[in-house]
């Protein structure tokens, strides 16, 4: 979503975003500004550096503490999180513990932009990832934000974010090429053996995921969760 050019639409607009964030919190405008105010404790065991909560504030209209900050970029236990303005957009580069990997995410009216994650090589296939997606996603859609966008990318760049992304949830944008034509890509997961086809035959693509509770999005990652939890259970038992 575009940022308005009108300063007064701009100005209600920030005030909007700072009333359903204050909401989410179940905190007083004061209780914001002491929050955004003190330094607080590394959480979590992350760590952090660049802009301060109040920098972010002032800048985006966006009242976050250091957690949310690193909630909203998945980060997991032993991150370090570093965190960026510009202009009115809040940038957020994290570096997994031990280097095992690295995101990068744009925080921009109410959007979320995935520009990049990336895991090495015996990382991957953990979980990792998926954690720190539905952190983020959990934690976006309570604190008021409309959806999170990426570019899902392909097989030709040695990526699974095609795939990766559509069973998380995510929307195309555009319809993708499926076995009988253009379909979109949630269409396509839906039919029997649609997703081992496109896991055998997809591309990249450019994806949304809608924040809203009862979306089609949300009620795909709670879906994902349910057959994970089960199938960890059975393997356990």
């Amino acid at each position: 979503m575009a940022r308005t050019l009108d300063p007064h639409a701009a100005t209600v607009k920030a005030w909007e975003t700072r009333r359903r964030a204050m909401q989410a919190q179940g905190s007083s405008p004061t209780q914001i500004r002491d929050s955004v105010s003190r330094r607080e404790p590394a959480s979590e065991t992350r760590t952090f550096s660049g802009a301060s909560p109040r920098e972010t504030a002032e800048a985006s209209g966006y009242d976050l503490t250091l957690s949310q900050i690193a909630d909203l970029s998945g980060a997991p236990p032993g991150s370090h999180v570093k965190i960026s303005v510009t202009g009115t957009t809040i940038g957020i580069e994290t570096t997994f513990p031990g280097g095992i990997g690295s995101s990068i995410v744009a925080i921009a009216d109410d959007t979320i932009h995935n520009m990049l994650v990336s895991m090495l090589r015996p990382a991957q296939g953990r979980g990792i990832g998926t954690a720190g997606f539905v952190l983020q996603a959990e934690t976006a859609s309570k604190l008021g934000f409309r959806e999170i966008k990426l570019l899902a990318s392909g097989p030709d760049r040695g990526k699974v974010g095609y795939y990766v992304w559509a069973r998380l949830g995510f929307q195309s944008d555009w319809k993708v090429r499926g076995p009988d034509g253009p379909i979109m890509i949630q269409d396509l997961m839906r039919r029997p053996g649609g997703a081992a086809w496109w896991k055998e035959n997809g591309k990249a693509w450019r994806g949304t995921f809608d924040l809203s509770p009862d979306s089609t999005s949300m009620r795909v990652l709670r879906e994902y969760r349910r057959l994970k939890d089960k199938d960890r259970e059975k393997r356990r038992g």
